[in-house]
């Protein structure tokens, strides 16, 4: 009996692994950003004003990041789609020796 069939490749893995990461940097950078605009708004460094559109910015930045990781996640990889068109040029009555082509 074969498990591997099952587990989900390492290159998905690694892949959820580095957007997790980026979708725990984006909290990160709209926390500190709101603690050093409050921190200067306090000490009457920064006008309400400003820090507002600074908010606002940070949103939008924040937002298009999402966007981007969205396309980064669901983007297909080139290696899939080059598999496919060599796999559908080959002949259907050709037999291919397994360890011929693992070690090619």
């Amino acid at each position: 009996m074969n498990i591997d069939n099952r587990l989900p490749r390492a290159r998905y893995q690694i892949k959820l692994q580095k957007i997790l990461n980026h979708f725990f940097y984006m909290p990160l950078f709209l926390v500190l950003e709101s603690g050093c605009l409050h921190l200067l708004i306090k000490n009457n460094l920064l006008p309400t004003d400003l820090a507002d559109t600074l908010d606002c910015a940070a949103i939008v930045l924040t937002s298009c990041y999402v966007v981007f990781l969205n396309r980064v996640y669901y983007k297909k990889p080139k290696s899939l789609s080059r598999s496919k068109k060599i796999s559908s040029n080959r002949s259907s009555d050709v037999r291919l020796d397994p360890y011929v082509v693992m070690n090619a």
